[in-house]
């Protein structure tokens, strides 16, 4: 831990010698005349520099894109698309997803607060802009009992909302969008993905999809006491299940 400044002993003796004779070596030094000419970015400069070159190091990082049998998904940045999405049932009310993406998910990527994936199909025309659902992504920790590692918390991705458009349930498309976030992050080297469960039927979803409740499972679940699941991607099978079900669905 750094000493606090003013507890600080002087130097003195030969340690205030050598401090001395460093001084005087770093007032020697010159600095390159071509440094005298470098001109300091102010922030719109930087901001207008990083949107030039963003789109570039998009297409030069192929992990933040992933295709699999007509399916693509990726980053968002135009949240504009997800105006009439809802991933809630048909009929059923408005969901806490929907606010979400309708209303939050544009300020948390701006403030870099999450990152947000969107399914599509692989196709060319308007079909390839229609999302079919959406994956906000947040850094987190997990403490698992019984790694080897001089670590009480290790580094994971949370999966903080997921959802897929509600024409589209029950075709195991949230198995195989789910499937290809957590193929994503193992691209990225992470290697735990986690979530908070406030839902038993949510439960069972991600039980089928081979994440692991992280401590005893409770009869009941409340909001305020959410169950953390996880996966760890290291030993995750999930991938090669989920897509091959999917590409029965589809003729492939």
């Amino acid at each position: 831990m750094a000493r606090d400044i003013f507890k600080t002993p002087p130097l003195r003796g030969s340690a205030a010698e050598r401090f001395i004779e460093r001084t005087k070596i770093i007032e020697q030094v010159k600095i390159p005349p071509t440094l005298n000419h470098v001109k300091l970015l102010t922030r719109k400069e930087v901001q207008r520099i990083f949107n030039e070159l963003s789109p570039k190091v998009k297409k030069t990082f192929p992990e933040m894109v992933f295709k699999v049998r007509g399916l693509v998904t990726k980053p968002i940045e135009d949240f504009t698309i997800f105006n009439d999405f809802s991933c809630c049932p048909l009929g059923s009310k408005k969901t806490d997803l929907d606010d979400f993406i309708h209303d939050e998910a544009r300020r948390y990527h701006e403030e870099k607060a999450a990152f947000t994936y969107g399914l599509f199909y692989d196709k060319p025309g308007e079909a390839e802009k229609i999302p079919l659902g959406f994956a906000t992504l947040q850094h987190d920790t997990i403490k698992i009992e019984g790694e080897k590692y001089p670590y009480t918390d290790m580094p994971a991705v949370k999966i903080a909302h997921f959802g897929i458009r509600r024409e589209l349930h029950g075709l195991g498309l949230g198995s195989t969008f789910l499937a290809m976030i957590c193929q994503l992050m193992s691209r990225q080297e992470w290697r735990f993905i986690i979530l908070y469960i406030s839902s038993l039927t949510m439960v069972k979803f991600y039980e089928k999809n081979n994440f692991t409740a992280l401590g005893r499972k409770p009869a009941k679940l409340k909001p305020t006491k959410p169950l953390i699941m996880y996966l760890d991607l290291r030993k995750n099978s999930l991938w090669r299940e989920s897509t091959k079900a999917w590409g029965q669905r589809i003729g492939q």
